[in-house]
């Protein structure tokens, strides 16, 4: 008698393993899986990404190489593949499998003799290849044109060498397996990108997969949606019609987010530490008469990288009201001009100079410094050096007004009434703070805020909705040694499991894998397999 297995493929595409944090995420998601109603495959590196990848990036390796210190990076990252994928996957596949070496110095050949004019317009196979790549490259250096130095151009180029390998050998493996569903975390980077979109091609559903953007779950809980409906936009806003209220859970996942975000220990944190201490009257000298607003900068690279990418839409950072952020931060300064009564504090985004992350200045930070030199008396900048938290600000000021920034939602929180300037912008509701779609609305608006000031509802407004972003929007998951209460509540443990992470990472890994196998299965659990089952488009159906 014929043993067919009916149930259904789940596919992990995980070429970076060695990005350690992210394949523990991904086994505790896969043992959260229905084994009654799925089987399971992961689709690993095997090492043939090895030019360069998001993994070295990470160990801070830059220039792509064949060293034996990039071998050992590729070595480890095997290892990790090797440990994650042992036991909760039925099938492990590995990339350098699929493909023969002639295949990849021909691949190599193709890369050296690409040349730059043109790039992101290079099609391979019916594939956007030079698109699908590009993201890295551009968010990496900051860039908002698709003008590259050769440096930059060069840095592409290992990017099309990823996503070449991964066309060739997907290819191949999507076609023999023709899974149900594919799961990739972050499918914005090269390989990831050019994975999807050739089961796209196929007609596969592949889900984007992220930590949340809850600063203090972000490797204990997971995003989740269909990469081709929402590209890089969080779901929330098309998926909701009625914003719930809070429950005492959920607002205490709010209340740690911010909490985590004031202590400033999370590398996607780019503000300082909260002081307490700055009085931002005295620092830029504001009459006492006068209202404060802070103007807040977006981070435009980023966006533009997710347009160019096709998974932002252009009306995310190129809005309807003012030209660009330049154009609306000129205004607000002759706005100001005739309002002597309001101080308007505008500040940069610390993306736009070097980072504690990265040591790379933005192309529009010249252009910044051009436009705010000779200010009127009642308008102030804030650059990234002078190193002031974001969160100083929030007990000190009368309004916020941004782009599409989150702070606006950290200002709420605060009970800060924050004004946008387009409503098809923010990742949050019109519904919860002041926005428009007029040059006309956003200066009423601006002049209503400062006058109304705070009040209890924009605490209110916020909190809902980060719940609702934090609580439908994910899958709870236990997270690593890191993640758990008794570490982050000990600067001794946390500095512990830092060392211990950094000189001992096997020992480290099969720490987070005991606690990944043994722990219970996930309150979300149901939800992440009826998403899988019936090919939901977010997790957010529950809550329509």
């Amino acid at each position: 008698m014929l043993n067919i297995d009916l149930r259904k493929e789940v596919m992990f595409f995980s070429p970076y393993s060695g990005i350690w944090p992210h394949s523990v995420s991904e086994h505790q998601l896969a043992r959260n899986i229905d084994k009654r109603r799925f089987k399971l495959s992961i689709v690993n590196c095997g090492g043939v990404l090895d030019l360069h990848c998001a993994v070295k990036e990470s160990k801070k390796i830059y220039k792509p190489s064949r060293t034996n210190e990039t071998k050992k990076v590729c070595s480890d990252c095997v290892k990790c593949a090797a440990e994650v994928g042992n036991e909760v996957f039925d099938y492990q596949i590995y990339l350098a499998d699929r493909i023969s070496s002639k295949e990849i110095d021909e691949i190599e050949t193709f890369v050296n003799n690409t040349v730059k004019n043109d790039f992101i317009n290079l099609v391979v196979d019916g594939i956007e290849i030079g698109r699908l790549t590009a993201y890295e490259t551009l968010i990496k250096f900051k860039k908002t044109s698709i003008e590259l130095t050769d440096y930059e151009f060069n840095h592409w180029k290992t990017s099309l060498f990823q996503g070449l390998i991964t066309l060739r050998t997907a290819k191949r493996i999507i076609d023999e397996r023709m899974p149900s569903k594919i799961l990739i975390y972050s499918p914005q980077y090269s390989s990831g990108s050019v994975f999807a979109e050739y089961a796209r091609l196929r007609g596969i559903q592949t889900y984007f997969v992220e930590g949340s953007s809850n600063i203090a779950e972000r490797y204990s809980a997971v995003r989740i949606w269909d990469w081709e409906k929402h590209g890089l936009v969080n779901p929330a806003l098309s998926s909701i019609s009625l914003l719930p209220v809070a429950n005492d859970e959920e607002t205490a996942r709010v209340i740690a987010h911010i909490n985590e975000i004031a202590a400033a220990r999370s590398f996607s944190v780019y503000s300082p530490k909260a002081s307490k201490k700055l009085n931002i009257r005295e620092h830029f000298k504001i009459h006492d008469h006068q209202r404060v607003l802070i103007a807040a900068i977006s981070s435009y690279d980023e966006a533009y990288s997710a347009y160019i990418l096709g998974r932002f839409p252009l009306s995310k950072y190129q809005g309807q009201v003012f030209k660009d952020q330049f154009d609306w931060i000129s205004q607000l300064i002759q706005w100001a001009v005739k309002n002597p009564e309001h101080h308007v504090i505008i500040r940069l985004h610390p993306r736009d100079l070097s980072t504690r992350r990265e040591n790379v200045v933005s192309e529009q930070s010249q252009i910044w410094r051009d436009l705010l030199r000779n200010l009127p008396e009642n308008v102030s900048v804030d650059y990234p050096e002078d190193e002031i938290s974001i969160f100083d600000y929030y007990d000190q000021v009368d309004s916020y007004t941004t782009g599409w920034s989150s702070t606006a939602l950290e200002a709420m929180i605060n009970g800060v009434p924050a004004v946008t300037y387009d409503s098809g912008m923010p990742s949050y509701p019109s519904s919860i703070h002041f926005t428009g779609t007029s040059k006309e609305e956003y200066f009423h608006n601006l002049e209503v805020a400062l006058t109304n000031g705070r009040n209890d509802a924009n605490h209110i407004n916020a909190i809902n909705w980060w719940a609702l972003i934090f609580a439908k929007g994910t899958v709870r998951l236990p997270g690593r040694l890191q993640e758990h209460r008794f570490v982050k509540h000990s600067n001794v443990f946390v500095i512990a499991v830092k060392i211990l992470e950094r000189l001992l990472p096997r020992i480290s890994h099969k720490i987070d894998m005991r606690i990944s196998r043994n722990a219970p299965v996930s309150l979300d659990s149901e939800k992440l397999n009826t998403l899988l089952d019936e090919g939901k488009p977010d997790l957010f159906y529950e809550s329509v």
